[in-house]
């Protein structure tokens, strides 16, 4: 007699564990069951090590977003980051988590520096290589917002990511101008309902609901 219970088992489908670009188990389904981020080819343009805090949205968000621009443009790419939590956590001198081109300037200018790459490449006949400008809200919406500004009204060849986590979690958690009206932050205390989830330890990780919602 067959014993249901061994049958489930036997049919459920492999999961592994990652590390790097290689994937334990990875030899053992075919190709057509194995997912990106399961392949050795996979470009793994943010790579582990770096100093992120556990279940990052914004880890895994650049993750993503680098591994599929590196697909689509063959490994031609450069990234211009600004400052905060994802230049700090991945490039804490001398390391870095970065495996491809990167670089980092200002809080406020990585349109500018990321208009100045695709200009250098552009004139040394490197069409190929793409342009990718990445910031957090505080460095996009607030004290990049010129410089962005610009980079749209020239129609300059970059794209830009912003990591909207609606303030500056870097320095203490103040609001940003993507921060939603009313929300409680380290510089407007008690404009809204603070309410800490049962799993939250830290109270900055707490969330924040306004009064009028």
């Amino acid at each position: 007699m067959t014993d249901p219970t061994a049958t489930a088992t036997a049919n459920q489908k492999l999961h592994f564990y990652q590390k790097g670009t290689f994937t334990v188990g990875n030899r053992l389904v075919p190709d057509t069951e194995r997912s990106v981020q399961a392949s050795v080819e996979r470009s793994n343009a943010l790579t582990c090590g770096h100093r992120a805090c556990q279940g990052c949205g914004e880890a895994l968000g650049a993750r993503y977003a680098m591994d599929a621009a590196m697909r689509a443009t063959g490994g031609n790419l450069i990234a211009v980051n600004a400052t905060g939590c994802l230049e700090v956590f991945t490039t804490p001198y001398p390391e870095t988590s970065w495996q491809m081109p990167w670089l980092h300037s200002l809080f406020g200018n990585a349109a500018a520096v990321a208009t100045g790459v695709a200009a250098a490449m552009r004139v040394k006949g490197r069409k190929e290589v793409r342009t990718i400008a990445q910031g957090g809200d505080g460095g996009t919406t607030d004290i990049g917002f010129g410089c962005l500004s610009g980079m749209f009204e020239r129609n300059d060849d970059v794209l830009y990511i912003c990591y909207d986590n609606e303030g500056y979690m870097n320095t203490g958690v103040q609001r940003s101008s993507a921060t939603a009206r009313s929300v409680t932050s380290g510089s407007n205390p008690g404009a809204g309902i603070t309410i800490v989830a049962p799993w939250v330890v830290h109270p900055r990780l707490a969330i924040t609901i306004p009064k009028q919602w």
